[in-house]
């Protein structure tokens, strides 16, 4: 029987994207489309080579206690809330791959591992990539941070509204109500969503205001670099919509509405899928040169397919490099951050050959500040 690769939620927008990349690209792995809902998951499996799908819910107790076959990867692409299908996998040595948990699900994963592996030696690996775009931006962060003493890494990402984008990838807009910790200055400290206003510089856009908001790679990233100051913001391609939300949450009407009876108000504010739209990521890194010289990266991602496409492509990436496969050096075993352990020259070489544009500047754009003027 061929190696197999779980998909669990492998039928939504992302999973899907995913599920036809790993098809083409290895056609000798099995796939095994995974969902509460099994016609959805045939639909899908019907549409590939070498697929089969199976109902799988992430909230029994042994998500994997009925499935066929033990799979040689399982990707988590839809909410492990209660850490259910991590522990199935840990139970069975299966290396598992999650792309979708937020900050907080994140800390409390790693802080739970020692007891989630009481029956398992865990000699598979444990791959977090919930970073922004399954790590593609944190990732590329720290290659840019690499040779320098890093100060400073900020993150600023610009949402096409008429994305392709699946409900679920508006589920941070649930969180904005609740402040997070950001690392700046050296210091851990407590921040709001859609506060703390800069200038972000777009390629052929210019100059976009940016507000924080919370991410993974707020939490990874100075551990992994050293880095002082971690931020990352974000701004909508509707202007419009970037100062309603702001609006919103300065005023406390969003907390008003943070219920769970206003969740269908809140996402008919920001999500209403399109076709396509491009998603941008602008990248700066601050530090010091062996030397003791002022050291200046800038990078700019551009994925005309969107959030979702990228994501895929992160997600697919990650699967290589657990696997071992297309030049990676096969993931170790135990708990990791996957841009803690990803050959940033490779990430970018498979976002290049899916579409994706990634620019290189090592120095500022004409007008822009070293030290932005906070918005207000």
């Amino acid at each position: 029987m061929p190696n197999s690769i779980l998909l669990a939620g492998g039928y939504g927008i992302v999973g899907t994207q995913l599920a036809v990349m790993l098809s083409q690209r290895h056609p000798n792995y099995r796939l095994i489309i995974g969902g509460r809902a099994l016609e959805r998951a045939q639909t899908l499996a019907s549409t590939l080579p070498n697929a089969s799908a199976i109902t799988l819910n992430t909230d029994d107790s042994d998500p994997l206690a009925n499935v066929q076959e033990t799979p040689h990867l399982v990707v988590s692409l839809t909410n492990d809330s209660r850490d259910q299908l991590l522990s199935s996998c840990l139970r069975r040595n299966i290396p598992y791959l999650d792309i979708t948990r937020w900050t907080e699900r994140v800390r409390h994963a790693v802080a739970m591992l020692p007891a989630l592996q009481s029956t398992s030696s865990l000699s598979s690996p444990v791959v977090f990539a919930s970073s922004w775009m399954a790590a593609v931006a944190a990732t590329l962060a720290r290659g840019a941070s690499m040779g320098m003493v890093t100060d400073s890494i900020t993150i600023d990402v610009l949402y096409g509204m008429n994305d392709k984008a699946g409900p679920n990838s508006t589920e941070y807009m649930d969180r904005l109500e609740l402040p997070f910790e950001v690392m700046e200055g050296g210091l851990r400290k407590q921040k709001k969503s859609f506060t703390d206003g800069r200038l972000a510089h777009f390629q052929e856009l210019g100059d976009v205001a940016v507000y924080r908001f919370d991410a993974p790679d707020q939490l990874t990233l100075p551990a992994i670099t050293g880095a002082n100051s971690v931020s990352t913001r974000i701004a909508f391609s509707s202007v419009m919509a970037t100062r309603l939300l702001r609006m919103l949450i300065r005023t406390g009407i969003w907390q008003a509405i943070s219920g769970d009876q206003f969740t269908f108000l809140r996402r008919a504010i920001l999500y209403n899928p399109g076709t396509g739209d491009h998603h941008r990521i602008a990248i700066e890194v601050v530090g010091r040169e062996s030397d003791s010289s002022d050291a200046y990266r800038r990078m700019e991602i551009d994925d005309p397919e969107g959030q979702t496409h990228l994501t895929a492509v992160g997600a697919l990436i990650q699967v290589d490099r657990i696997l071992g496969l297309n030049g990676h050096i096969a993931a170790r075993a135990g708990a990791q951050y996957a841009e803690a352990e990803t050959d940033p020259a490779l990430l970018r070489s498979t976002l290049e050959e899916f579409g994706v544009t990634v620019w290189d500047f090592h120095s500022r754009p004409d007008g822009y500040r070293r030290q932005p003027r906070p918005l207000h």
